[in-house]
């Protein structure tokens, strides 16, 4: 039998180990770039229209672009476990994974009536709205591919 022994330079070893371990607890630098590529995602989703392409609206434009409220609200939260890309918008969740909205009394806010079909009202029944769904809170695989690539830069150090 032949035995072959060779000595590794366990200082060094030991280094990259211990500088590894550091990265694997403090993880807070990888978490900010993540929130940044999902949040960078999002905002090309609106810009693009949805990918893919949102539902058109019935009086034209493109859809959840009207005032650019919704778009503007996107924002991202990282900590050392997690990144989080989000709105605080209230309808945002109907228009993201579609619905129906309740059926709800219109009343005028500044006026004594409404102009309905018209005619003037004091009030108009809506029966609620269907809500297709367009996704805005999606990555695509591109975005995906470049999240994993983050976090082998990261924990090669190269981050």
């Amino acid at each position: 039998m032949i035995d072959i022994q060779f000595t590794i330079d366990s200082k060094e070893l030991q280094n990259q180990l211990d500088q590894l371990a550091e990265r694997c607890t403090q993880r807070q630098p990888l978490m900010r770039q993540i929130a940044g590529v999902m949040e960078a995602g999002v905002q090309d989703n609106f810009r693009a229209g949805g990918r893919p392409k949102w539902s058109p609206v019935r009086r034209g434009g493109l859809p959840l672009t009207l005032t650019g409220h919704l778009a503007g609200s996107i924002s991202s939260l990282s900590d050392n476990d997690s990144a989080v890309v989000g709105t605080n918008v209230v309808y945002a969740g109907i228009h993201n994974f579609g619905g129906q909205t309740k059926p709800h009394v219109i009343r005028p806010k500044h006026k004594k009536a409404l102009k309905f079909n018209g005619r003037y009202v004091k009030k108009v029944n809506h029966p609620g709205s269907k809500i297709p769904k367009r996704e805005f809170l999606v990555l695509t695989d591109d975005e995906i591919e470049e999240i994993s690539h983050t976090i082998s830069k990261y924990l090669a150090g190269d981050l």
